[in-house]
């Protein structure tokens, strides 16, 4: 689904920085410079400048050899856990739990562009389970013979597939959240009819057995990786009934790479599980997860070091390795950069303000300089794939500073009110996002102050400001979120409910808490649909939340590798990977 840590999908806060990143300046609207909309062209290419390389990069892609059955990853930051039912959030944790485990459904692949392979929309297919019946609430699960653990060879029943199923729901954390999106909060929802045949029931959150419309698609992500029971069980006690300090930092599945070794803060190394129930193995049986902190990783490329990056490079960068001979592939992934407003207190919860804002915010200028032109501009923050999509927010996007002044001076705002813009440092765009807005906004006489602040600490301040346990933010907040199903039901429910566990604006209104409740899980396509316009369009007017650019994926690879897959979440899966083909 979801998005930042400590929920699901979210994007790891401790990325590494571009090697050359645009100087930290904590009053913008001070810089006479970068007033106006000429302003915005003068920082535009200044951002460009600031995502300059740094020394060390000649070379090309002439100069790589083809991989042979070993393939290095670039990561930015280690891994933290590998239990599947409680991945804290963290792309490492996630990005790793996609290849050691499997689930007992799979994401339907179709061939794209350059060897890329596309599993986007609903759609499932098999892995674990070889068939399923979906009868109302009911979904009957028919798993596939012949499937062993890895190291313990225990076969798999669908006892583990049960136990799997309830360390998810009764584990704190993202993997729970992950089952409340398919419907799934307890226990005794989950029936085992014979050692090949499992039963799941789907609810909603009140418990009433409920066809919930994104159930089976859930069933694709890593939170609901199948785990050894047997093994984990062994590892139980009584403080810790359901082993999650074990699962940590242990391995108990039956996916195609298991853990070979770990050097924290290094490199984890990844090998091919032998006699795999599907009879190969991947094209490269060793898979080098390498951790390259500050290191600069357009020189590794170069230098035939790295052959897979899809984190810790700027636009720019792709730009030159791509100028260089590299493959360099963007697909339109659902992860959608924003601007949160806070409306609560002060100027702010005056919706003309808010207004004034939106239609200031130069949409086109960030998706063309921060991105180099790979995103678009979105129009809302629902998954631009999903059916139920409304364009509600297109209204601020025509450029129209004269409209955003005329709001202003409508709001009433006093002169001397300053917008503080929050956003982490460990995204190394923020800062040139930030700095875009916040010189467009100075253009139309609103003052800003940017307040970046280190990735752990921004967190802290959002959980606060989120649980109403500390207001020590208010403005805006740079952020982006990976929307992982084509389907507005998790977006609404993270930012659009009232007590939504990402709602940082504080939007609340309590038509739209009726509509989400009544249609979550409505069967009814028209009623759903048209419900969840109503919310996106009051969402819109309200502004608390400002889709800026759909950001979508770039990954780079050496040209002699294939088989790269673009998925709703982030995450690579090295199985399809493989050398490519030469003649």
């Amino acid at each position: 689904m979801e998005l930042r840590s400590p929920y699901s999908g979210q994007r790891s806060p401790l990325r590494t920085q571009d090697p050359t990143p645009l100087p930290q300046g904590p009053l913008v609207s001070r810089r006479a410079a970068l007033t106006g909309m000429a302003g915005v062209a003068g920082l535009a290419a200044l951002v460009l400048a600031g995502c300059s390389t740094s020394g060390g990069t000649s070379g090309s892609a002439a100069n790589v050899k083809a991989p042979t059955n070993q393939l290095v990853h670039a990561w930015t930051s280690d891994y933290t856990s590998l239990d599947p039912a409680n991945t804290l959030g963290v792309d490492e944790n996630q990005e790793i739990g996609v290849n050691i485990y499997e689930r007992l459904l799979q994401f339907k692949f179709t061939p794209g562009d350059n060897g890329t392979l596309n599993g986007f929309g609903l759609d499932v297919t098999p892995q674990l389970a070889t068939s399923w019946t979906v009868d109302g609430p009911k979904i009957t699960f028919q798993l596939r013979d012949g499937v062993k653990f890895y190291p313990s060879g225990n076969p798999m029943t669908a006892e583990d597939v049960r136990y799997s199923l309830e360390r998810m729901v009764m584990i704190p954390g993202n993997g729970q959240f992950q089952a409340g999106v398919a419907g799934l909060y307890h226990a005794n929802q989950f029936k085992v009819i014979n050692p090949r045949t499992i039963e799941v029931t789907t609810t909603n959150p009140a418990g009433t057995p409920t066809a919930v419309p994104v159930a089976l698609a859930s069933f694709r992500f890593q939170q609901f990786g199948i785990v050894d029971s047997k093994v984990v069980k062994s590892h139980a006690s009584p403080d810790d009934p359901y082993a999650a300090k074990w699962m940590q930092n242990n391995v108990a599945s039956t996916g195609r790479y298991y853990v070979d070794s770990h050097q924290p803060g290094q490199q984890v190394v990844l090998k091919a599980v032998p006699n795999h129930w599907s009879g190969s193995e991947p094209a490269f049986t060793t898979v080098v997860l390498r951790i390259l902190g500050g290191a600069d990783l357009v020189s590794l490329m170069k230098g035939g070091q790295i052959d897979y990056a899809a984190k810790g490079l700027a636009a720019r960068q792709f730009d030159q390795l791509q100028s260089s001979g590299f493959t360099v592939l963007h697909g339109q992934t659902p992860n959608i950069l924003r601007a949160d407003l806070s409306l609560d207190a002060g100027p702010l919860s005056n919706v003309a303000l808010r207004q004034a804002i939106a239609y200031a915010v130069p949409y086109d200028d960030i998706a063309k300089v921060v991105f180099a032109g790979r995103a678009s501009v979105a129009t809302s923050i629902v998954n631009p794939q999903a059916p139920q999509i409304d364009p509600a927010w297109a209204v601020y996007q025509k450029k129209d500073p004269a409209k955003a002044t005329q709001l202003l001076a409508d709001s009433g705002t006093p002169a001397d009110f300053v917008l503080d813009i929050w956003y982490g440092t460990g995204v190394a765009y923020y800062e040139d996002v930030a700095r875009l807005i916040s010189s467009s906004l100075t253009s139309v006489g609103i003052k800003t102050k940017l307040q970046p602040r280190p990735p752990v600490q921004l967190i802290d301040l959002q959980q606060g400001r989120i649980h109403h346990t500390a207001n020590d933010m208010s403005g805006m907040l740079i952020t982006d979120g990976v929307i992982w199903l084509d389907d507005p039901d998790t977006t609404i429910d993270l930012w659009g409910k009232s007590t939504g566990d990402l709602n940082w604006s504080h939007y609340a209104n309590p038509e739209v808490d009726k509509l989400h409740a009544e249609f979550r899980d409505s069967g009814d396509v028209a009623a759903r649909t048209a419900a969840y316009k109503t919310i996106q369009e009051d969402m819109a007017t309200a502004v608390g939340a400002i889709p800026v650019a759909v950001e979508g994926r770039t990954v780079v690879t050496n040209p002699h590798v294939t088989g790269v897959t673009y998925t709703p979440d982030p995450y690579a899966r090295y199985e399809y990977l493989k050398p490519r083909q030469t003649t």
